[in-house]
């Protein structure tokens, strides 16, 4: 297992951020290949109904789901800390109730999802012709929310420790199994939407089984039983004071996504098909990213842990250079081949116009974004969750919502309604920029 660690307390700083950052990207992009994968078999063999059935589904996932991954986020943190001090004893009790929140989360998110899923798509204004393979493909894609959660959970106590490159093994054997399923299902029984949504749950389950058996394994710093794992509310409530405001600021996000995606849908199903399959070229942007705000922020809770102030800053200052070198190469590639890429998704030359628009707008700012989450998920690495919470409710959620219902009432274009992202996430730097130089006094 040592070998797959990164050292985050010792050596050079900058190598070491990108050797962790590296397979959390390549993770994230796998992950989302699930989507996407399912997302290009369906356009290709079975229509664009079908496809915006799919491409549709995105906000509202993210909707139900991020609450709970905001919760890993949390233990993540926690686990970093912990190990950063060599505190066993609180390392191990964070590893079991990190597993029971996972399977908790897993099941309600079962219910959740499999029972609500028609009601909300009607009140996304969701186009009528798209309501019945939308809420099928939901209920099915629902029922990998155990595994889902399990792969989640179990990949933050690997993440805290250093371990970035086994959950990518691992996804990388349940993505090919999820090639494999889609062709199935889709191209042989025939079987559409209903076959993408089966591919993945069973492919989900394969990740989450291999996850489990690492972390049954015996080693030097925890290990894993069922029969151990007891509720303790000290550990629940340090978990929660981290991950809680994490996955209320993600659930806001994503309702706001919700509401921008409900305005999508209001130009037809065209647009909805186009504007979805920009979203999934844009989200391995998002994921690079994430793999560097993942970065830095366990770097910043081991060190912190482990009272090593002075790496603190340059902590910071790495992960801001290294996301937006990398997000903006792979925003200006993703502008220049656009409708090549679209095609891919896209059998419609009206729906490939739409998704240009969406990609023109948001792609090319895509690292103001980055930098606005590598100083979030710092700040969280820090300790400090409710407030960044608090910012990004006022300067993203609310002056996103003020746009929606206002600038682009009076201007009702794609193109004016996707500039809410750009212009939200310059205002939400400056106030988290603000917020850590008021507490940067306090660290040490």
């Amino acid at each position: 297992m040592s070998g797959t660690k990164t050292d985050m307390l010792e050596g050079p700083l900058f190598k070491n951020l990108i050797m962790f950052a590296v397979p959390v990207m390549f993770t994230n992009m796998l992950q989302l290949l699930f989507n996407t994968i399912n997302t290009i078999v369906v356009g290709q063999f079975c229509g664009d109904n079908s496809l915006a059935a799919i491409g549709s589904t995105t906000s509202l996932i993210n909707l139900l789901t991020n609450m709970f991954i905001g919760l890993s986020i949390g233990s993540n943190i926690m686990i970093a800390r912990y190990y950063g001090a060599k505190d066993r004893k609180s390392l191990q009790e964070t590893v079991d109730n990190t597993m029971l929140l996972a399977a908790l989360s897993g099941i309600m998110l079962v219910i959740i999802g499999t029972t609500v899923t028609e009601p909300i798509l009607r009140l996304m204004n969701t186009p009528e012709e798209l309501i019945s393979l939308t809420a099928l493909y939901l209920r099915i894609y629902f029922c990998a929310m155990p595994a889902i959660m399990v792969y989640n959970f179990g990949s933050a106590i690997m993440r805290g420790l250093g371990d970035t490159k086994r959950p990518l093994y691992y996804l990388m054997i349940s993505g090919v199994c999820n090639i494999m399923f889609n062709l199935i299902f889709i191209t042989i029984f025939n079987m559409d939407v209903a076959g993408a949504g089966l591919a993945t749950v069973l492919s989900e389950y394969i990740s989450a089984a291999f996850i489990l058996h690492a972390l049954f394994e015996k080693n030097d710093n925890y290990i894993l039983r069922l029969k151990d794992i007891r509720p303790n509310a000290k550990v629940m409530t340090k978990i929660l004071s981290v991950g809680l405001p994490t996955g209320i600021q993600n659930s806001l996000f994503s309702f706001t996504n919700v509401l921008i995606q409900s305005s999508v849908n209001s130009f037809g199903a065209l647009a909805v098909a186009g504007c979805s399959a920009a979203g999934s070229i844009d989200a391995f942007i998002d994921a690079a990213m994430l793999g560097i705000s993942t970065a830095g922020m366990n770097f910043v809770s081991q060190n912190l842990g482990a009272k090593k102030y002075d790496r603190i800053n340059k902590i910071l200052i790495y992960s801001c250079i290294d996301v937006t070198v990398i997000a903006l190469i792979m925003g200006v590639g993703v502008c220049v081949g656009g409708r090549r890429l679209l095609g891919i998704y896209c059998t419609s030359a009206q729906a490939v116009t739409y998704g240009l628009v969406k990609i023109n707008v948001i792609c090319l700012f895509d690292f103001i974004c980055g930098i606005m989450d590598v100083i979030n998920g710092f700040l969280r690495g820090l300790g400090y969750a409710a407030v960044p919470m608090i910012i990004c409710l006022v300067c993203v959620c609310s002056i996103r919502l003020i746009w929606i219902f206002g600038v682009f009432r009076l201007r009702r274009t794609l193109y004016c309604l996707f500039f809410s992202y750009p212009v939200t996430w310059i205002i939400t730097i400056a106030a988290l920029l603000i917020y850590y130089r008021l507490i940067r006094k306090n660290i040490n």
